[in-house]
């Protein structure tokens, strides 16, 4: 009788059904959305198109303006080679056998000394405070008007050298002039020796007169026809 009940009792705790789970508590449920939310704002965080990789720049893409700024000379450029040098109204630059693709030009007030320097365009000068050229070699032209002082010497200058408009002492000293030379309207004062000029030595209206000699040239104008 007594194994009859346990066996009864054991076949109606097999077939039972399992209890139903407990109830997640309000609370619990409202902590879990928060969760879920945080988390999904937190993948959304890295856009799609942050997953590329980062654009290599091109080497060859052209220099930014900001670039032009490197062709500023307020030091001295030794053995090197730049495409052009701008000498800022008021700052010194020193060329020491530097090579310059392009134009050299001195603004107001500056002063470029330059000493065995090859400039394949011009050297171009307004109301400079000075301007010292020698030795070396310009393919195009020296422009050097309305300034204080200086000198050119020994330069190979493939086309003209003007010298105008300047009020302190300047020296043309033994160079090599493919075109003209052109004195004008100084008043500082002119020496001009040894020269030699494929073209014509033209010297008008400078106080005093240039002096010097041993000049050469196809035609001596002026106030240079004696030197």
């Amino acid at each position: 009788m007594l194994a009859h009940r346990l066996e009864k009792r054991e076949q109606h705790r097999i077939g039972a059904s399992p209890s139903p789970p407990s109830p997640v508590p309000p609370m619990t449920r409202f902590a879990l959305a928060l969760a879920l939310v945080a988390t999904l704002t937190a993948c959304d965080t890295v856009a799609p198109d942050d997953l590329t990789a980062a654009p290599v720049a091109d080497a060859t893409a052209a220099p930014s303006a900001s670039a032009s700024i490197s062709d500023e000379c307020r030091t001295t450029l030794g053995a090197v080679t730049v495409d052009q040098v701008i000498v800022p109204a008021g700052a010194t630059c020193r060329l020491q056998g530097t090579t310059v693709i392009g134009n050299v030009e001195v603004l107001a007030g500056a002063t470029l000394v330059s000493s065995g320097a090859t400039i394949g365009g011009n050297v171009q000068s307004d109301a400079a405070r000075s301007v010292k050229l020698t030795a070396g070699r310009v393919v195009g032209s020296v422009q050097l008007s309305q300034g204080r002082s200086g000198a050119v010497r020994r330069v190979a200058i493939t086309g003209d050298l003007q010298v105008e408009q300047n009020t302190r002492a300047f020296t043309i000293d033994r160079n090599r002039i493919g075109g003209n030379a052109q004195i004008n309207q100084n008043t500082g004062g002119v020496t001009l020796t040894s020269n030699r000029i494929d073209e014509a030595l033209q010297c008008q209206d400078n106080l005093p007169a240039p002096t010097g000699g041993g000049n050469t040239a196809s035609i001596k104008e002026d106030q240079c026809r004696a030197l």
